[in-house]
């Protein structure tokens, strides 16, 4: 059974599902138009399931035994840390320290010396610099320690440098910056850094995982993700055909998927592939998903399915996003009047929910208040670091990494400090990174918490104003 959240949690919830939710559950039980209609009570799973795609998955290589094979490493071994397949925020505390250089396996702070013999020891606990803002610091050596905060995977790092610009009087040199890097997998630690079906279990009242090791630690709930990186319909049918034991009365199942399969008819079409072709087989893959989700009904599981979001928008999709588009609406909603999922879907209001993802990141990449055309990421492999401060190069060079580890590692290890600059650095203006929240897209083809949060928004009123 799901855990009870305390107060400030589901006060943190109810914020991100909007106001027009809290009014619809408020009056639940005397307003059919909340979607209440003549319920007794609302359905309230005892589990939550998810089948489908990377956008409903953890990293299941964090905790590998072999060094070489943790596509997210923090430099020891079994680290209760799991990454999900879009930007993983990382909080940072930070300090800059001008006499003694910090214990990096400490908490980030500043050395004072004993009896303290100069007061301003800590230059500044916000960067860039004191007592002047045109002061940059610029590091010359990082130094890395790992540890754990409460099963908090943290990454204590001190870098030694210089200041630039003029300060009042001497300029200290050498100067330190000492950091925290927080990698939280839980959304109890921030409401919107999920993925989807995390953020709707969480609002639930409860965790999602994998379970075990590679779970999420601060999770304590019993949800389960069984989706997988890659993923296509036809594995998506088998992750349900293995688990229709776990499938029954009380759980929700949740499916998204389709995107995979679309990329890749849209890159065979691209290379020379018939277009109706494509069209006419993402019809049917669309159909199939819709027969798989009737299974899951037939278990006495209900279901909450969405519309695979409109790969048009995606920037992989750039030289040909009227062909995405299209392929996207043949899998949501069939070609020539045939296939689809939506149409092969069984009609049971009680049991199944459709939740809209195709025109809900449709209306957030109109709104005009993201950068939808590029991605928040560093894609360049020889810059993006791992937790333990190397580089995804260099980690597949003595991993042996194929390309899609490196192109899986480069979405896991998309984090908020690992962003792409907005501003170049010169001496005159510090560079400043991209800000997670102003990008629709993580990568070329993942949604970033914005997207994701939208979806999950979505979903939370959908099955609690039908189910």
């Amino acid at each position: 059974m799901f855990r009870i959240p305390d107060t400030a949690q589901l006060l943190k919830h109810s914020s991100r599902t909007g106001v027009a939710l809290a009014a619809c559950l408020s009056a639940a039980a005397l307003v059919a138009g909340c979607g209440g209609g003549d319920r007794v009570k609302s359905f309230v799973p005892q589990q939550i399931i998810a089948f489908g795609d990377e956008n409903s998955a953890f990293d299941d290589t964090a905790t590998a035994s072999v060094a070489t094979a943790r596509l997210v490493d923090f430099g020891a071994a079994n680290v209760p840390y799991a990454a999900r397949y879009t930007i993983n925020v990382v909080a940072n505390a930070q300090f800059l320290c001008k006499i003694g250089k910090p214990d990096k396996a400490a908490r980030a702070g500043c050395v004072k010396p004993s009896p303290s013999s100069d007061p301003d020891v800590l230059l500044s606990t916000d960067y860039p610099g004191y007592p002047n803002s045109t002061s940059v610091f610029l590091p010359q050596l990082s130094e890395i320690q790992y540890r754990l905060d409460s099963t908090i995977p943290v990454i204590g790092e001190v870098e030694t440098g210089d200041l630039t610009g003029a300060i009042s009087g001497t300029t200290p040199s050498p100067v330190y910056r000492s950091t925290d890097h927080f990698y939280y997998c839980s959304v109890d630690f921030d409401a919107n850094v999920g993925n989807w079906v995390q953020l709707l279990a969480h609002d639930f009242g409860g965790g999602l995982s994998l379970g075990g090791s590679a779970g999420c630690p601060q999770d304590s709930g019993n949800g389960r993700s069984y989706a997988s990186w890659g993923a296509k319909v036809d594995d998506v049918e088998a992750q349900v055909n293995a688990n229709l034991g776990a499938l029954r009365d009380g759980v929700l199942a949740t499916v998204l998927a389709g995107q995979n399969d679309i990329l890749a008819s849209w890159t065979s079409v691209q290379a020379g592939g018939d277009q109706a072709t494509a069209l006419r087989l993402m019809s049917q893959k669309g159909a199939q998903l819709g027969r798989v989700i009737n299974t899951i009904v037939g278990t006495g599981a209900r279901v909450a399915y969405l519309t695979v979001p409109d790969m048009g928008k995606a920037p992989r999709t750039a030289a040909n996003p009227a062909l995405a588009t299209a392929l996207t609406q043949a899998f949501n909603e069939g070609y020539e009047n045939a296939g689809g999922l939506v149409l092969s879907v069984l009609t049971n209001g009680h049991k199944i929910v459709k939740v809209d993802g195709f025109t809900q990141i449709n209306n957030v990449a109109a709104s005009g208040n993201y950068v939808v055309s590029t991605p928040a990421c560093v894609t360049d492999t020889s810059l993006v670091k791992l937790p333990n401060g190397t580089t995804i190069d260099d980690a597949a060079t003595a991993g042996g990494w194929t390309q899609t580890m490196k192109d899986k590692a480069l979405l896991l290890n998309c984090t908020s400090n690992n962003l792409k600059i907005d501003t170049p650095a010169t001496s005159t203006s510090e560079a400043v990174r991209a800000y997670f929240g102003s990008y629709l897209w993580a990568d070329d083809s993942h949604l970033s918490p914005v997207g994701h949060s939208g979806l999950a928004a979505l979903a939370i009123t959908r099955v609690r104003d039908q189910l």
